[in-house]
């Protein structure tokens, strides 16, 4: 099934990531697998070097014969899971950090001030930034 769902659903390389909103979790995992197919997928395998097609026909339980399955696994094993968006992120906060102060002491009375200031504004809403400002006059 899995592997007539990747040829059904035909190649479109544009698209990038998993697109699931949270809400939905409760039907996620109530998903089969080849349900979970795309276009996407087949760009994905054929970019390790995975033709889907040379799959069909064969018996998953053999699939670990069939030397084009073995070269794509070698792939993936080799692969390194990063995680962009925190690795960027992780590294912004120093860069800002430094460009706000030089010094350790300004920045501990920085990091003071805003504490000061989250415990006096909860939140960002009218009443509570209307409060804030009464309290300082």
């Amino acid at each position: 099934m899995m592997v007539e769902a990747i040829i059904a659903a035909g190649l479109d390389a544009s698209v990038r990531g998993i697109k699931f909103p949270p809400a939905n979790v409760e039907q996620l995992k109530r998903t089969q697998l080849h349900e979970l197919i795309s276009s996407t997928t087949t760009a994905a395998l054929l970019s390790i070097g995975l033709d889907v097609a040379l799959l069909n026909g064969i018996d998953p339980e053999n699939w670990s014969d069939c030397p084009h399955f073995q070269q794509a696994a070698n792939v993936v094993k080799c692969l390194k899971v990063v995680n962009d968006t925190a690795e960027r992120s992780i590294a912004l906060m120093p860069s800002f950090n430094q460009s706000i102060t030089k010094s350790e002491a300004e920045m501990q009375k920085l990091i003071q001030v805003v504490k000061d200031n989250r415990e006096r504004i909860p939140d960002s809403s009218k009443a509570s930034l209307a409060s804030a400002k009464l309290a300082t006059k």
